[in-house]
């Protein structure tokens, strides 16, 4: 059986190529939510085994990290707390998150559970937790960090 080419028309072309074309783009932006998923749970295990190059490598220069008790930091405090020790965390047990973004901004909304010591008293806290990171030089940045804590 032969193909009849003159039966398709010119709008189903249309039509299936613009079908093609937005199944790529969605797919493509799945990859790059779960590449910020990844980032953002790697950023945890960083903290833990205090990798501190990889951590200051994904830190904005700019970013702003608020704790649920509303203590703030900057990138070089951040850095500091984890190489003096002032903040350890032993565990992080993310229970949720959810990711969306706009243009080169991705949001993560998540929910977890962190234990660990803050000048060597012990915590653990269950947190809803936002974190901001943009897409800037080929790369993705932490940009801003905000935890709140739940009862």
């Amino acid at each position: 059986m032969k193909f009849n080419f003159k039966v398709v028309s010119k709008k189903h072309l249309i039509t299936f190529f613009a079908f093609v074309i937005i199944s790529c783009s969605a797919l493509a932006q799945s990859i790059k939510e779960q590449q910020v998923l990844s980032l953002s749970e790697r950023k945890f295990k960083w903290m833990i085994n205090l990798n501190m190059d990889s951590l200051e490598n994904i830190l904005d220069e700019n970013v702003m990290y608020v704790h649920s008790n509303g203590w703030t930091q900057n990138k070089q405090e951040i850095i500091e707390d984890f190489r003096t020790k002032k903040l350890v965390l032993n565990k992080v047990e993310i229970l949720e998150t959810k990711i969306r973004n706009f243009e080169n901004t991705y949001i993560v909304n998540g929910v977890g559970i962190i234990t660990g010591e803050i000048n060597s008293s012990l915590f653990s806290v269950k947190l809803n937790y936002s974190e901001v990171y943009i897409y800037k030089n080929r790369k993705y940045f932490l940009f801003s960090r905000h935890a709140n804590k739940i009862n």
